[in-house]
């Protein structure tokens, strides 16, 4: 059985770990977000390589700004690069990790 992916997209932060079910940190690191990236990719890369590393079957994703849950995507996120927002959608989150996705507020 694989593991989770929990991943916290911060403006200052991006972080992700592997959680397997008992809820134990099996691995996890941390990048400060690139504010000069005009696209998510350098997020979704950082979150790939920890993906690639190991046993994934979801992701739960965590982002800062209000979140419409019924159509799984940001609402804003004010501490993030400017062209972000309307891209961090379930939806394209999945299509990029090749994953499962649950987008989150990180509240």
């Amino acid at each position: 059985m694989g593991h989770t992916l929990a991943v916290d997209l911060g403006g200052t932060n991006m972080r992700v770990a592997v959680v397997d079910r008992e809820g134990t940190v099996l691995d996890r690191a941390q990048e400060p977000t690139p504010h000069h990236a005009r696209s998510i990719e350098p997020f979704v890369g950082f979150v790939r390589a920890m993906r690639d590393a190991h046993d994934v079957e979801h992701a739960v994703v965590a982002v800062p700004g209000r979140v419409d849950y019924e159509a799984g995507r940001l609402l804003d996120g004010p501490h993030l690069p400017a062209d972000w927002p309307p891209v961090l959608t379930r939806d394209a989150l999945a299509d990029a990790l090749a994953l499962p996705v649950a987008l989150a507020n990180d509240r």
